[in-house]
């Protein structure tokens, strides 16, 4: 008799057991695949001053490009980016070139790369064979030598597939920076109102007293560029170097294309123009700290470059450019996100 009603029980408990197993299981269902973390990693670049003896006596001084990039950093670092600073003697050609292949090793796909630049930019008519649409060849003045454009756009191909990349440069692209009159008289042209042209003047006023092809005076000078003279100097000095650079370096164009990243810059001025500083920091970077606000700015790279735009009116327009693969979704987040949502 027990044996039947042990039975019995059996057979009226295990249809119940079936179905909490089945709710418990269900209840611990995991829902859809976990939200894969990225990494973000970034190199901050800023000179003070560049070493004489490979610019022909020109050391390049200026009190802002440090400061630059303490601002660039430690935005970084409050969005949590893996930052390496790399300040006036540390910014070497090689220790550049190195750290930037260091993220392309590293970095996976939908992973994010943030390179900002501050200090002497300088151009030159081209040196390699390709469609540049200005024939001028533009640098980064580093410590020990110029990075040119080409070699860092030969850097992008090696970054994996959609890794987002964004390149912040406060410099001048300038190649006539020591015809001040010409550069002063262009800029508040363009300006649109007397009080900017009034503003370009008096920014300029202390420079239109050198001689031509004269020295920067670094207390004094506001522009970010290397001057004429200097550029043609090294050239004649360095020609071999840059010939070797032209030879081993695929064209911009031939890197462009090869490209499966995205690479996203906001640079400080139009390639016809002069980045310019006022001593202690450069002008787009001031204003890029400014519509920053702290991380409380809201809205997408575009619409972060504009607000820079706006702030800078009278002064100098900021570039806004996407090269390598499209990548709508990466242009519409919000700048300097690791992980958007």
């Amino acid at each position: 008799m027990f044996r039947i009603f042990l039975a019995a029980f059996f057979c009226c408990m295990m249809p119940a057991s079936w179905l909490l197993g089945e709710a418990i299981s269900f209840a611990y269902q995991p829902q859809g695949k976990e939200k894969i973390q990225h990494c973000g990693m970034a190199l901050c670049i800023g000179l003070n001053h560049v070493d004489s003896n490979w610019y022909q006596h020109w050391d390049g001084a200026m009190r802002s490009g440090e400061n630059d990039m303490k601002v660039m950093a430690e935005i970084a670092e409050s969005q949590h980016f893996q930052t390496k600073r790399l300040p006036t003697t540390k910014a070497t050609r090689q220790c550049v070139l190195h750290e930037i292949e260091n993220a392309a090793n590293a970095l996976k796909p939908g992973d994010i790369f943030l390179l900002t630049f501050a200090g002497h930019g300088n151009s030159r008519p081209e040196l390699t064979q390709g469609l540049n649409c200005d024939a001028l060849d533009k640098s980064w003045c580093l410590y020990d030598g110029e990075l040119l454009h080409n070699e860092l756009a030969a850097k992008w191909p090696k970054f994996n597939p959609k890794v987002r990349i964004v390149v912040i440069s406060e410099s001048c692209f300038s190649g006539t920076i020591t015809k001040f009159r010409e550069c002063a008289a262009m800029l508040t042209a363009t300006a649109g109102t007397l009080e900017a042209a009034q503003r370009w003047q008096k920014a300029f006023e202390p420079l239109f007293s050198l001689p031509k092809d004269g020295p920067l005076n670094p207390a004094s000078s506001p522009v970010a560029a290397m001057p004429s003279s200097v550029s043609k100097a090294v050239y004649k000095q360095k020609r071999a170097f840059f010939e070797a650079i032209a030879k081993s370096t695929p064209s911009y164009e031939q890197s462009v294309d090869a490209m499966k990243c995205t690479v996203l810059l906001i640079s400080a001025c139009q390639n016809n123009q002069c980045a310019v500083s006022d001593g202690t920091n450069g002008l787009f970077t001031k204003a890029l700290e400014k519509v920053w606000d702290n991380g409380h700015f809201q809205g997408s790279y575009c619409t972060f470059h504009e607000r820079i735009l706006y702030e800078l009116i009278g002064h100098q327009s900021p570039n806004y450019l996407v090269i390598g693969a499209p990548n709508v979704k990466f242009e519409r987040e919000k700048p300097f996100t690791i992980n958007p949502n």
